[in-house]
């Protein structure tokens, strides 16, 4: 990063990047701060991402995870509901993330990581996070894992 002439910038230019290679032979120090920076940037990293944020958008995937993850997240509220169990999200705004509250979550995601289920215990409450991956049978999975172990401990 330190020279002029470097991958980040032709990509700032609009330059086709790696058409040509970077010659260290004509090595010139960039004209601003970057003169002091070492090393270089994963361009092509930024190039991945950046070609997948393309492709996302183009099929319109954060919408169709919006909708996807709101049916999930619904639905779970709904089921936790029905055991009993208090929802701490406000369900008025959309996320990807529930919480509900229970007296043992480190032992309740114990449980569920026994049984293949991922969780985040936090004090006093479980976080559930389904997003566009997740399936409606993953969240009936876990509801029935749930109603298990609410259950065994009542």
């Amino acid at each position: 990063m330190g020279i002029d002439d470097n991958q980040v910038s032709r990509r700032l230019r609009s330059e086709r990047l790696f058409e040509r290679p970077i010659d260290i032979s004509t090595y010139v120090p960039a004209r601003d701060a970057a003169r002091l920076e070492w090393g270089t940037w994963p361009i092509i990293a930024f190039e991945g991402t950046l070609a997948s944020m393309r492709l996302l958008l183009k099929y319109e995937v954060p919408y169709r995870f919006e909708e996807h993850t709101r049916r999930l997240i619904q639905y779970l509220a709904d089921s936790l509901k029905d055991l009993g169990l208090r929802v701490t999200t406000p369900l008025n705004s959309h996320g990807a993330i529930l919480t509900f509250e229970y007296p043992d979550p480190y032992g309740l995601a114990e449980f569920l990581s026994r049984n293949g289920i991922v969780v985040s215990p936090r004090p006093g409450t479980i976080r559930v996070s389904p997003h566009g991956y997740n399936t409606i049978e993953e969240i009936e999975r876990l509801i029935d894992a749930l109603r298990t172990y609410v259950k065994s401990r009542a």
